[in-house]
């Protein structure tokens, strides 16, 4: 079969990022590093995260922070201009995971595999922050350059796995599904997703659990490009 494109999740996959849940935590301790005199706006943007977070699981439509943001905002009847929310926003994603993501071992060795069998290579990612602050990650990390394509859920308007993302994808990589692969770590969004639209995946399963599925299984990243070397892509 003819690979001619690689695609892959982020959190969880590329960067180990801080659990989701870690929000409240920060919510508590770093509010006077956020918001200032402010807190309960915090609080109450948190609040509508999880109450939106639930309905977004059900209907794939993303939960996007800014917009729970300014929904606290406003039902606090408090004003700020664009810079100081932009301000919150980024010290938040800063606090909640950007101080705290690191690159899985193994990662830009397989990108740069990857890269070197004239593949492309797309990034799909559930997230309820912009892209541009994943983006300035992926630069630290020194491996954004290898991206031809990126598609963040809160920008996109859709979260995995709903077949819309993946086949936007296909879309801008100009490829058809028996001709790409999603590389992930979790079953239903990354390899359930996937094959849906007729994508063969790759699940990068740390649990060691049996899946059936259409695809690779792994517990690491660096065993992918045994895959990559032994599979004519």
């Amino acid at each position: 079969m003819n690979i001619r494109a690689v695609l892959f999740d982020l959190g969880g996959t590329l960067i180990d990022y801080p659990s989701l849940d870690t929000f409240e935590n920060v919510c508590e301790k770093r509010w006077r590093d956020i918001i200032g005199p402010h807190p309960e706006i915090l609080m109450r943007m948190h609040e509508i995260y999880k109450q939106e977070r639930e309905t977004s699981f059900q209907s794939l439509r993303d939960a996007i922070l800014s917009i729970f943001l300014d929904k606290a905002l406003k039902e606090s009847r408090l004003f700020l201009d664009s810079k100081d929310r932009e301000t919150i926003l980024r010290k938040f994603y800063y606090f909640s995971m950007q101080k705290h993501a690191r690159p899985y071992k193994g990662a830009a060795k397989l990108l740069k595999a990857i890269k070197n069998k004239d593949l492309k290579i797309g990034l799909i990612s559930n997230t309820p922050f912009a892209g541009e602050y994943h983006e300035e990650d992926l630069k630290r990390f020194r491996i954004f350059s290898y991206f031809d394509i990126r598609i963040w859920s809160s920008e996109f308007g859709l979260r995995k796995p709903h077949p819309a993302i993946f086949y936007k994808a296909l879309q801008l990589l100009k490829v058809v599904p028996r001709e790409a692969i999603y590389i992930g770590d979790k079953f239903s969004r990354d390899v359930e997703g996937p094959n849906r639209v007729g994508m063969r995946a790759i699940l990068i399963n740390q649990k060691g659990e049996k899946k059936e599925f259409f695809g690779w299984q792994v517990n690491e990243l660096n065993e992918i490009l045994k895959i990559i070397k032994k599979d004519p892509l």
